[in-house]
């Protein structure tokens, strides 16, 4: 729909005048536009939208790689702590290996000294 002209405000008027309607001015006229203008606006419009939506994808992006990083440093906490428990793990092994091997060892000697003694009270009989 075509905007008003000005004779058909007029008359527009003259009939609301006749219903007892009072027509309120607001002054929002605006301009005719011709129709390269009226695309350039449009699309200013939808420039700036897409804009405001890229910068709040920025945002979010920014935020994920925050998170990102957090995570990782993170991460590296926790290998280097996983590293710390299994040099700890191995020593501990390492001590248990050593302790079995010289309870066997010192059982050895027991039973050797045991069957030494017994072999000296044989002879003793």
């Amino acid at each position: 729909m075509e905007p008003m002209g000005q004779s058909e405000k007029v008359q527009l008027s003259q009939v609301m005048e006749r219903h007892g309607i009072e027509w309120e001015q607001l002054g929002t006229h605006e301009e005719h536009l011709s129709v390269i203008d009226y695309k350039k606006v449009q699309h200013a419009k939808e420039v700036a939208v897409l804009e405001e939506t890229i910068s709040g994808k920025q945002e979010e992006i920014n935020n994920l790689v925050d998170k990102e990083m957090s995570v990782k440093n993170e991460l590296d906490g926790f290998l280097s702590r996983l590293v710390d428990v299994q040099d700890q793990l191995e020593t501990v092994e390492s001590k248990e290996r050593f302790i079995a091997q010289n309870a066997a060892i010192t059982i050895m000697i027991g039973v050797f000294v045991v069957g030494d003694k017994a072999v000296d009270d044989s002879k003793k009989l």
